[in-house]
């Protein structure tokens, strides 16, 4: 009998499958606070009319002009700018250089289905404040194959196999595997784990390669209790911020930022989804319910999130329907068991016009006694993806520790991955060490215990087959990159170990990188030397800041936080010679004030010479959810002040320009988005306001140009209407999509007379008129999704080939033809 475990993990979500709005988030992972932005061309609406006529004249011109230059080369809406306030951080790239990042192998296709779990996830952001990349706090919630999960629910959680236990972490996303008990004898690290714990007292704790550290509730392993689970209490940065986590009896969280910023409500617990309003704590403390101040609200309380629906006949396969916030996009996932171990996987896939099957083959090469019994614990599974057109894809991979042996693309071109280990017949219980492409070039890595690449060679096509260390035997053709690691203190009490001391490209030439040897900041970065004999350099400083907030009544003083406060590197001389003249650039940044209420956000970046002969300053200002509300350039006054509005689900749905002429007739440029539930732009507006004020921004927007765009069910933007002064419409493009969701053909309408009346699909011509025909270019693809063919002129009675693209086994373009005979 088919089980059905899933229903029973199902009912914390029971209200989806009744029909009621959850919310199903992807871990938050410094997301931008700027909303998706579609790309369109500027959308009808009405023009306001204004007295002056020589004002609407030039507005008018001007707008005409935009429109005409968009028509005639394509440019888009530009994305709002008003939100880009830089966070600085010098180690950016830094942790792990380009050269020797570790390989990243994703294994969830565009269905969201996970090819080595068989799983499938969902999830979207459902409340967040401050700014992104650690600046503040973000909630999203998962959805994994009937499991609805917070990205804040960092946990551990104790299991035994009849051998072992096993501590099993899973910390902002990341899910990693010890053998042992955190409070007695943790721990030997299995698979690609990394980290340590430690056990001071009362106080569980694990420590992150980089410097992270995190305290948990003590839990201890017992016949009694086989799989406990500790909850995080704390999470500390290492720049000093602090994440503290509060819970009640009643299932309700606190997660505190000592930044200032809190979420607050239901859930928090290990498999529990988010659902919390946040807060600016300098307005008004919280507790775990509640809070004194303001509060925003979350994505599912303004209906902004996935629907679910689903069935579990007795007998059948277990089957859920995602719908995006607008009631369309559909996803259904039906899973089954079909395979020796148990495990319920997605058997199909269907988006509302195609659909996907997947199958299992599972080889079990490791089994433990449980009592009496003996079980698979472990083996190797092969599962295969098949959709329309020929598509198919065949991963092989290990089920104990998620590692990927083999994929296999439409094509039949396989890359496969070796560990150590493998020449044992243990395929895949080692750290992985060679992958190697179809066309039989590979790449060879060595690895420290803190999974920093310490070596990667390059080893061409035709070199000697096999797993063969180029440090212990030459192998000619191949390149290597180098780099040297040592761990070094952070203020979070942690050690920062992925920061590399020194890092030799394939030419010898090296980069090293100092630090503070208390704090383990980045203090320089030195290049290699250029032809003048100069080893470039740019060199950092850092301060402490204190963010104050209200918490228990009385504002106080958080623990202070580091930020980089300067930046400086000379254009030809070395230091210190070239410090303090016209040589050296210096940029200088500046914080809210710790003495006042803050969150230590970013207010201004100052770039001068080091002789400070030369000096602009910009400066930043926020709202108190933490989005940049207006960014005000080096000019003096607010001349190239440009200032941001905001909805509540914090999508920019508007910006005010410079007044282009000053004291002239024309008003400053301004813009209007309008979005859909789910967060795509349905309409956007292009206009002037007399000045910079939410209220004329809300109510006296003068519309010059706008644009509309029309969606599909699978939520793809598939018409783009362009409307110039009076609401007429003036450009509109079309797009159609085959059954694997990749767009075909991509046309401009050339007869303004059926603008309003366009055929159904973007790959056939109009009727006759106006500046016909239709330009429909119309593409080709391979199996594997790569364009093969590119034809304008499509169903012209002309069409041209413009171009032929063939690869290599390796996916590279091999040859691009142009339609020249």
């Amino acid at each position: 009998m088919v089980s059905r475990r899933v229903c029973a993990r199902l009912a914390a979500c029971v209200a989806a499958l009744c029909g009621a709005s959850v919310v199903f988030l992807q871990p938050a992972l410094a997301q931008e606070t700027s909303p998706p932005v579609a790309e369109a061309p500027p959308v009808k609406a009405s023009v306001t009319k204004t007295t002056d006529e020589a004002t609407q004249a030039a507005e008018t011109q001007a707008a005409e002009t935009q429109a005409a230059e968009t028509q005639a080369t394509g440019a888009k809406i530009a994305p709002p700018v008003a939100n880009l306030a830089p966070e600085p951080d010098p180690t950016d790239g830094v942790g792990h250089p380009a050269e020797l990042r570790p390989p990243v192998y994703s294994a969830t296709d565009a269905n969201g289905v996970n090819l080595i779990t068989g799983s499938y996830s969902q999830g979207e952001l459902i409340n967040s404040i401050g700014g992104r990349g650690g600046r503040g706090l973000e909630a999203s919630n998962s959805y994994f194959s009937g499991t609805g999960r917070g990205s804040m629910n960092s946990y551990f959680q104790l299991s035994d196999d009849s051998r072992f236990v096993y501590t099993n972490l899973v910390l902002q996303g990341e899910s990693m595997t010890f053998r042992g008990n955190p409070t007695s004898g943790c721990c030997v690290h299995v698979g690609d784990s990394v980290g340590s714990w430690s056990y001071p007292g009362s106080v569980i704790t694990y420590t992150a390669p980089d410097g992270r550290v995190a305290t948990f509730e003590n839990r201890t392993w017992s016949s009694n209790n086989p799989t406990p689970i500790g909850l995080i209490t704390s999470l500390k940065y290492p720049t000093g911020e602090v994440l503290t986590f509060t819970r009640d009896g009643s299932q309700n969280t606190k997660i505190e930022s000592s930044l200032g910023y809190a979420l607050v409500g239901p859930g928090g617990g290990a498999f529990s989804a988010l659902s919390p309003v946040a807060a600016n704590l300098r307005n008004g403390g919280c507790d775990t319910t509640q809070c004194s101040g303001p509060t925003y609200a979350n994505e599912m309380d303004r209906g902004r999130t996935l629907t679910a629906s689903g069935s579990a006949p007795i007998g059948g396969p277990f089957t859920l329907t995602f719908r995006n916030a607008t009631g369309d996009k559909p996803r259904t996932y039906s899973l089954n068991i079909t395979t020796d171990d148990q495990v319920e996987r997605v058997t199909s896939f269907t988006d509302g016009v195609s659909t996907w099957t997947y199958s299992y083959v599972y080889v079990v090469d490791t089994w433990s006694s449980v009592g009496t019994q003996y079980l698979p614990t472990d083996g190797i599974l092969t599962t295969t993806a098949t959709g329309p057109q020929n598509y198919k894809r065949v991963v092989k991979s290990r089920t104990g520790n998620g590692h990927v042996l083999s994929d296999t693309d439409s094509e039949g071109h396989t890359t496969t991955y070796q560990y150590v280990g493998d020449e044992q017949g243990l395929l895949g219980k080692g750290k992985l060490v060679q992958v190697t492409m179809p066309e039989g070039n590979r790449t060879y890595f060595k690895m420290d215990g803190y999974r920093n690449v310490t070596a990667m060679w390059r080893i061409p096509k035709g070199a000697e087959a096999g797993v063969v260390d180029p440090d212990l035997k030459s192998i000619p053709g191949a390149t290597v990159v180098r780099a040297g690691y040592s761990c070094r203190p952070t203020p979070a009490g942690g050690q920062n170990c992925t920061s590399p001391d020194w890092m030799r490209d394939a030419r010898g030439n090296q980069t090293d990188y100092a630090y503070d040897a208390d704090t383990g900041e980045l203090l320089s970065a030195t290049q290699p030397a250029g032809p003048n004999g100069v080893r470039p350099q740019v060199r950092y400083a850092y301060g402490a800041f204190t963010a104050r907030y209200l918490k228990n009544g009385v504002m106080t003083a958080a623990s202070p936080v580091r930020r980089l406060v300067r930046s400086s590197t000379c254009a030809i001389g070395a230091a210190p010679a070239c410090l303090g003249t016209a040589d050296e650039t210096v940029t200088e940044y500046g914080y809210e004030d710790s003495n006042a209420p803050n969150n230590v956000r970013l207010t201004s970046v100052t770039t001068r010479a080091g002789d400070n002969s030369l000096s602009a300053t910009t400066t930043y200002a926020y709202n108190d959810r933490g989005d940049v509300i207006s960014v005000d350039g080096p000019l003096p006054g607010s001349n190239d002040l440009v200032q941001a509005y905001y909805d509540a689900s914090r999508w920019q749905v508007g910006e005010v320009g410079v007044d282009p002429d000053g004291t002239g007739y024309l008003r400053h440029r301004a813009r209007k988005s309008v979005y859909r539930a789910d967060g795509q732009v349905s309409a956007s507006y292009v206009g002037v306001v007399a000045d910079r004020s939410e209220a004329t921004f809300n109510d006296s927007f003068q519309v010059l140009s706008s644009s509309t765009i029309g969606y599909d069910g699978q939520a793809r933007a598939v018409l783009q209407t362009a409307y110039g002064t009076g609401g007429q419409a003036v450009a509109q493009s079309q797009t159609a999509f085959d059954d694997l969701g990749r767009p075909i053909c991509s046309t401009v309408r050339m007869n303004p007379a059926y603008f309003g009346e366009p055929p159904a699909s973007a790959c056939n011509p109009g009727p006759p008129g106006g500046d016909n025909p239709d330009r429909i270019t119309f593409t080709t693809y391979d199996r594997d999704g790569r364009p093969l063919t590119v034809t304008s002129g499509y169903k012209s009675g002309a069409p041209r080939v413009e171009k032929t693209i063939t690869y290599t086994d390796n996916g590279l373009e091999a040859t691009v033809a142009d339609g020249k005979p």
